[in-house]
This record gives C-alpha cells, sequence and structure tokens, in this order.
C-alpha cells in the first residue's frame, strides 16, 4: 500500500511540473482528423476584437524598415464570409505609438473588397479582388490571431487540418503530453512546406495548445522554396525559418471552446548569417456568438461614392471601375491623340497596365476604359482574351487614325 501510495504521488507530482506523459486515447489518424474537422465546422458565426502587439528585435534593418507596431482589429466571420476592420499604430523616434493606417477588407463569398488610408499623407485606395489568392491572404492575416486556427505565415493553402490531413508523412504520438495542465494530443508532419509539431487539445475543441513549425531553404514558403522567396529583408535571402506558438488561452463560451490569446514567435535566419525574430501578442475580447451581422454593416461595401477601384482578376489583370449606385462601372478618362507617344506596342501595354481598354472618341480625342471581363461582370468569368484582342483592335485603330490625321495636317499644311 504504501508503495502505490508512493507511486502515485510521484506520478502526481511529474504531472504537475509537466513531465508527464499519459497514453494516448485510442484514436487513430482518420479519426482524429474527422474529430478536429467537425468540431471546427460547429463553430458559429463570430464577431470579436482583437489586438496585436509586435516586439522585433536582434536585426537593424529588418528593425529600420518594419519598426514595432500594434494592430487593432474587429473581426465578423460567417462562414465563406470575413470581414476585418483594423487601425496599425507605429512607433514614432520617440517611441510614441501613432496611428499609421486605417483599413477594411472582406471577402463576401466571391470577391475580396478593399480600402485603406494611409493617415500620414492623407492617401487613400481601393481594391477589389476576385482572386483565390486575395481570400488566402485574408484568412492568414496574423494580425487577427490566424496562428490561433492554425493558418501559417508561409502556407495558404488552408488552416492545419486541411494543410496535413493527406500528408503522408504525418504521426500521432502514442502518449498524451501536458501543455500547462492540459492533456494534448501530438501530431507531427514532415512536408514539402515544412516540419510541423502540434499539441491539439481534444478536450477544447482539438484547437491548438503549442506548435512549432520549422521552414528550410528547400521547403515551400509562399508558393516557392523558402530561397527563392520574394519575402525577404532587403538584400538578405531567408534559409529557415522557426514558428512556435505558445501561452495560447482558450475560453469557453457558450457551448463552444475558442481560442483568444497567444504568442507567435517567428524567427528569420538569413544568409548572412543573422537572425531575428519577431514577437507577437495578440489577445481577443468581446467575442459575440451569432452577432447581428446586419447591424453591424458587416460584409457590405462602404467605398464612397465616385471612388475608383482596381480591380485585380486572376492572372494579375487589372481593370478600372468607379463604385457608384451600389455597383461598378467601367472608369472612363478622355485623352487627346497629340498627348500620346510611342508604337502600337506600347499603346497596347499601357491599356493593359494601366487596366484599361482603348476606344476611339473622334479624330482628336480616345477614351481610357474599364472593360468588363465577361457579361456577368466583375468576377463573372475570365474574358482576358476578350481584353486583349480589344485593346490590340483599339490600338490599330488610334496608330492608323494617327497616321491619317497626320496625313491630313500634311496635306492641309502644303495647300496653304
Amino acid at each position: 500500500m504504501r508503495t502505490i501510495a508512493y507511486a502515485s504521488l510521484v506520478t502526481a507530482l511529474m504531472a504537475v511540473f509537466g513531465v508527464f506523459s499519459a497514453p494516448a486515447q485510442s484514436i487513430d489518424l482518420p479519426q482524429f482528423f474527422e474529430n478536429a474537422r467537425q468540431a471546427r465546422d460547429a463553430m458559429p458565426p463570430q464577431a470579436f476584437d482583437s489586438q496585436a502587439a509586435d516586439y522585433i528585435n536582434n536585426d537593424p534593418l529588418l528593425a529600420a524598415a518594419d519598426p514595432a507596431q500594434i494592430a487593432v482589429y474587429a473581426v465578423s466571420i460567417n462562414g465563406g464570409q470575413y470581414d476585418v476592420t483594423s487601425t496599425t499604430y507605429r512607433a514614432d523616434a520617440t517611441g510614441a505609438m501613432i496611428p499609421n493606417v486605417e483599413s477594411r477588407r472582406f471577402w463576401d463569398g466571391e470577391r475580396s473588397w478593399g480600402r485603406s488610408k494611409f493617415i500620414a499623407d492623407g492617401q487613400s485606395r481601393a481594391i477589389v479582388k476576385g482572386t483565390k489568392e486575395s481570400r488566402r491572404r485574408l484568412l492568414h492575416d496574423q494580425d487577427a490571431g490566424a496562428f490561433l486556427e492554425g493558418r501559417f505565415l508561409h502556407n495558404f493553402d488552408g488552416d492545419w487540418i486541411e494543410i496535413l490531413e493527406n500528408e503522408p508523412d504525418v504521426s500521432l504520438a502514442s502518449a498524451l503530453e501536458d501543455i500547462e495542465g492540459h492533456p494534448c494530443l501530438v501530431l507531427s508532419a514532415s512536408t514539402p512546406h515544412g516540419q510541423y509539431d502540434l499539441w491539439i487539445d481534444p478536450n477544447a475543441g482539438y484547437r491548438i495548445r503549442r506548435g512549432l513549425i520549422t521552414v528550410g531553404s528547400e521547403d515551400l514558403a509562399w508558393g516557392t522554396p523558402l530561397l527563392d522567396s520574394p519575402n525577404r529583408a532587403p538584400h538578405h535571402r531567408i534559409t529557415q525559418i522557426e514558428m512556435e506558438i505558445t501561452n495560447v488561452l482558450i475560453e469557453t463560451i457558450g457551448d463552444f471552446d475558442m481560442s483568444t490569446g497567444g504568442t507567435l514567435t517567428t524567427k528569420f535566419y538569413y544568409d548572412d548569417d543573422t537572425v531575428s525574430h519577431v514577437v507577437k501578442e495578440v489577445d481577443r475580447d468581446n467575442v459575440v456568438l451569432n452577432p447581428d451581422f446586419a447591424a453591424m454593416n458587416s460584409f457590405k461595401v462602404d467605398l464612397a461614392e465616385g471612388s475608383i477601384i482596381t480591380y485585380w482578376f486572376e492572372g494579375d489583370i487589372r481593370l478600372k471601375y468607379v463604385w457608384g449606385n451600389d455597383q461598378l462601372t467601367p472608369w472612363i478618362e478622355e485623352f487627346v491623340l497629340e498627348d500620346i507617344e510611342g508604337d502600337l506596342a506600347d499603346l497596347v501595354a499601357l491599356s493593359v497596365d494601366g487596366g484599361t481598354g482603348l476606344s476611339i472618341v473622334d479624330e482628336d480625342h480616345f477614351a481610357l476604359a474599364g472593360i468588363l471581363p465577361s457579361s456577368s461582370g466583375p468576377g463573372g468569368g475570365s474574358g482576358y482574351g476578350l481584353v486583349a484582342l480589344l485593346c490590340a483592335i483599339a490600338g490599330v485603330l488610334l496608330v492608323t487614325l494617327q497616321g491619317l490625321r497626320s496625313y491630313s495636317h500634311r496635306t492641309r499644311g502644303a495647300n496653304v
């Protein structure tokens, strides 16, 4: 009896100090992922406020380019719809936090709408993106706490369930591990986009309690091998990224478990043997389940009448529209032929790069106007071949008219 009591005491002490590993629940990988998916999909519509504070260390180049900042968010989530309003504050020369950018972005189920205002110079811009990439970037906003849902910085293919459940080299540890008093299942995966080690709490909605993700130089990051990635510090290539998720707070709200805080520490290793790290602390509050989105004006366009909008389509095609009467119409600006210089190739390039098409108004003028990609309007289809064809035809007509106009002027000059 004394031996049993002593063994029980030792076990209890080991559990308190987090060194005890309990036998894992009898669960296989398919059932594990199915349970996690069901818990995720059961979450109702929600709204919450979020604040992220960044602390940047150990890299003068990065610190000079991106000083410490605070981002304050209001987030609404309703199935496939996602609405984020934010204000970013950056430290000035004295260290005081001053507002830098006000913005709003939302995915309405078909396209991403965005507007932003740079407070220092008052410049504003509005962008609409009918691309899958725009939705992925919005869902992976780390300042809004995307890492708490297992959406990571370097991989926009989905959350941890979607990116890992079909990987061939995935394993579930045979023993539970204690994370701050919570027994967790330990999932490990070696993938083309890095090594993942996640501590998942089956008693809290299969949410992440701790995570460690390592991305090597040849692993995929933002769709390309890390060494070739465009996301880099000036004049330096990133050779490795380490992301660690800690201090996760999970609260029960209504009948659901929700991650309401946590810390993400990201270390960047560069090809000049320097290392930097960014510590991001996220805190969510004012959580409301099944909110009145209509009263909140969520997922609704709030652009000012007459706003000029750049619309991005798949294939990086960009056209311009005017917002008015709750709809988009082609943007038109008129130019005089004499103001245009360059050959046909330049003119066609101008029409595409400027997000426009060319149309002749009269002998001395042409219009630069947005061309609808299909009869269904923005986001309704590709129509890129139509854009190129119309641009080419208009360019030929323009050059022809320029030639005729030049010939006419020379003829009139000769007859004087």
